[in-house]
């Protein structure tokens, strides 16, 4: 039984073990000799009548710099040796939470760490589901703080001025 592959614009479009006719533009070509066997997806050129096929080239590795980006955008696993509500959760790391930390710790500073943006002494900060995590001005503190440690830490790496890593999860300590 013979196999064939519908090239289409240099490539294989299709497998078949039937060859018919469906544009001028569409060539069949008898691959059931051919070793290894080409997939859909592969390059088909044509020299001197000779079809010969190759693989699309293998993903290359993310580099340190995109492998730091990515950690970026999967947030930070947090947990809390005081406060349970705030173990085991992943926080987002986004550029909008970054800047949204911020906006709240300034106001903290300006209130000498009594009240948030809103004027609460409270705060019900999101975790990457949505989950709200009531939060004081001290342990909102100590989960901005160890968000910002993870933050410069992949920048840094992305910049080329850490050749590591930093772990995407961290333990912290909160009352």
């Amino acid at each position: 039984m013979n196999t064939f592959a519908l090239i289409a614009n240099g490539t294989v479009a299709q497998i078949s073990a039937v060859e018919f006719s469906v544009h001028p533009d569409f060539v069949w070509v008898d691959i059931s000799t051919v070793s290894p066997a080409p997939q859909t997806g592969w390059s088909a050129t044509q020299a001197g009548g000779v079809w010969s096929f190759s693989a699309p080239p293998a993903p290359s590795a993310l580099t340190l710099a995109q492998q730091a980006e990515a950690l970026l955008g999967m947030g930070l696993s947090i947990t809390s040796t005081g406060t349970l509500a705030l173990s085991a959760v992943i926080f987002p790391t986004d550029s909008d939470t970054q800047q949204w930390i911020n906006s709240e710790m300034i106001a903290l500073l300006n209130s000498g760490f009594v009240t948030f943006a809103d004027g609460e002494a409270t705060i019900d900060w999101p975790d990457s589901t949505g989950t709200g995590h009531p939060m004081t001005p001290a342990q909102f503190r100590a989960i901005a703080g160890a968000i910002g440690a993870f933050v410069s830490s992949c920048i840094k790496v992305r910049k080329g001025q850490l050749a590591a890593l930093p772990a995407a999860s961290v333990s912290i300590t909160t009352a």
